[in-house]
């Protein structure tokens, strides 16, 4: 059986993956060996995931002229067998080998994910910018390699797991001499307190903080983006309070007194063979500089392997790729060296 993609959900695709369509004049037997027309033939990478472990490969699926009522794409035998995949109808599950481990894909839940949703408001925000400038063959390539790379993004507060504490993890060096300081509680109003209790619910979905019930240590709220665990004797003296209660952090939020030192420490000894090279790094911000189009992709793919082995999770509203100019440090960046950041400077 073939690889089979119907025609509205080659409908949905972006104009340049449209495009990538190879002509095929041929007629194929359907399931109930009715004669059907091809529009032609289109490489495209699959994503099979069970939300841990994923892999990425490309697949020749032939598109149909026309849509279909219930699938919009059928992988077959040459896409189950390049991903070595494993399936069980007796358990209506099939099972992929990644890099990470095995993915079990429930025929009930994941797969049933197939069927047109519109995706929830939180998540179809999320999107990744990509160049105008570059060659429409690197756009295609960089474009595979980020549908690729998806796991190297935070979509969810839920995702970022957080750096092994072997990597790097925060420590608070508070003077014992020092007496506990319990703030007083901050007034908002009440779209401030939606958004407040919204927010921290979030975070303790994620795990990134907890509900205490005795604590010395007690603060406003401090948001911030969290990658790099608390020292566990620590977490009690980023205590904060809401109207729902109190919680600590087991992340470290960049409001914290040498929280910067940490975070820059870490980028500087996980890409220490890059700094300098074809990446710059300051704090949270990140630069791939790269001469040509096949450099900028393996650059690409070099940074995304660091961020893997570390567990760190890039925002993909805040990432741009293939662009030749973007602000670092409040610094225009270009092909061409540094320009001043007109709106900075009209501020200062």
């Amino acid at each position: 059986m073939s690889d089979i993609m119907y025609y509205q959900c080659f409908d949905l695709l972006e104009e340049k993956d449209r495009q990538r369509l190879i002509r095929v004049n041929a007629p194929i037997a359907g399931f109930n060996q009715s004669i059907e027309y091809l529009l032609g033939q289109l490489t495209f990478p699959v994503i099979l995931s069970d939300g841990i472990h994923s892999r990425t490969d490309d697949v020749d699926f032939l598109v149909m002229e026309t849509p279909h009522p219930h699938y919009d794409v059928i992988l077959g035998r040459e896409a189950i067998g390049d991903f070595n995949a494993n399936p069980s109808t007796t358990h209506g599950m099939l099972g992929v080998p990644t890099p990470t481990g095995i993915a079990m894909i429930q025929a009930n839940k994941e797969c049933n994910m197939a069927e047109r949703k519109t995706p929830s408001q939180k998540i179809s925000k999320q999107s990744i910018t990509i160049g105008s400038t570059i060659s429409d063959e690197a756009w295609a390539a960089l474009k595979r390699l980020l549908i690729k790379s998806v796991d190297v993004f935070a979509w969810t507060l839920a995702d970022m797991t957080g750096v092994p504490r072997s990597k790097a993890e925060h420590k608070l060096k508070v003077n014992s001499a020092f007496v506990p300081v319990v703030q007083k509680q901050r007034n908002m109003g009440p779209d401030q307190v939606k958004a407040c209790d919204e927010q921290v619910q979030q975070l303790a979905d994620a795990g990134i903080i907890n509900e205490i019930q005795y604590q010395t240590w007690v603060a406003n709220p401090v948001m911030g983006y969290h990658q790099i665990h608390m020292v566990a004797g620590d977490q009690d003296k980023t205590a904060f309070r809401t109207n729902n209660g109190t919680n600590c952090y087991k992340m470290m939020p960049f409001g914290l007194k040498n929280a910067g030192s940490t975070y820059q420490r870490l980028m500087d000894k996980e890409f220490k063979s890059q700094i300098g090279r074809n990446l710059e790094v300051y704090m949270d911000d990140l630069v791939i500089k790269s001469k040509t189009e096949a450099a900028m992709l393996r650059d690409i793919e070099e940074t995304f392997k660091t961020l893997r082995s570390i567990s760190m999770k890039l925002n993909p509203v805040k990432c741009s790729f293939g662009v030749e100019e973007g602000k670092f440090l409040e610094v225009i960046v270009t092909n061409g060296g540094f320009n001043a950041n007109q709106r900075s400077w009209k501020q200062f």
